[in-house]
């Protein structure tokens, strides 16, 4: 979100000054300066970076995707581990994070739909759902920020400016019994972290995370 600055603006009232003099009565004005008061509103800034093999970092934007594995066998586990970062002047918020998977043809640009897809995607997710990092809970195609994902409460955790989360997962693991058909295939792993200021907000948990952001995006 871009920072906004809000322009609160009090008038000034017009002094009159009257003034007698012998003869001639005049009447002399004065006005002071306007006076504004200038309130920076600090903004929203959430952003995805993420962990690979050798400890390669690789911040996620428009340029920069991610990183790519190529050649990927069944059974291999590949070191990919995202996280949510906000910058130094972000107000502190409530994070989720989107989640899907996309395959393709060898093209990388064809969809692919094959009957394997779906039971290779449920293997994945659960294999990223059960791994070790407490903060993060699955739920409905959203990772949420949590105190603890053990929790039955599901409260949410905020993240300060300048913070940096646990990884959402650590590796990935590709199955290892693909049928033929997912040979040659391209998966993408989609991301997309979601923030609400976290200050204001009256209700916690993963519930009322949606509640707000349903009612941010209803006209």
């Amino acid at each position: 979100m871009r920072k906004t600055k809000l322009f609160l603006s009090i008038a000034a009232t017009a002094c009159t000054l009257a003034l007698s003099i012998t003869g001639t009565l005049m009447y002399f004005t004065a006005e002071s300066p306007q006076a504004v008061n200038v309130i920076s509103l600090k903004g929203l800034e959430v952003f995805l970076k993420e962990t690979g093999a050798n400890s390669v970092v690789m911040p996620i934007d428009e340029d920069n995707k991610g990183l790519s594995y190529e050649n990927v066998t069944p059974g291999e586990t590949l070191v990919k581990a995202p996280q949510v970062y906000t910058s130094t002047s972000s107000v502190t918020a409530f994070i989720r994070v989107s989640f899907s998977f996309s395959w393709f043809s060898q093209d990388g640009e064809t969809p692919f739909a094959g009957s394997g897809v779906n039971e290779a995607n449920t293997a994945i997710l659960n294999n990223l759902a059960s791994q070790p990092y407490t903060n993060w809970h699955y739920e409905n195609g959203y990772f949420y920020y949590v105190i603890n994902k053990n929790d039955t409460s599901k409260s949410l955790k905020e993240l300060a400016a300048g913070g940096v989360t646990d990884p959402i997962f650590e590796t990935v693991t590709i199955p290892a019994d693909l049928p033929n058909e997912m040979q040659h295939k391209v998966l993408k792993i989609n991301l997309k972290a979601e923030a609400i200021q976290s200050a204001g907000q009256t209700q916690n948990g993963t519930s009322a995370l949606n509640t707000y952001f349903a009612q941010l995006t209803t006209p």
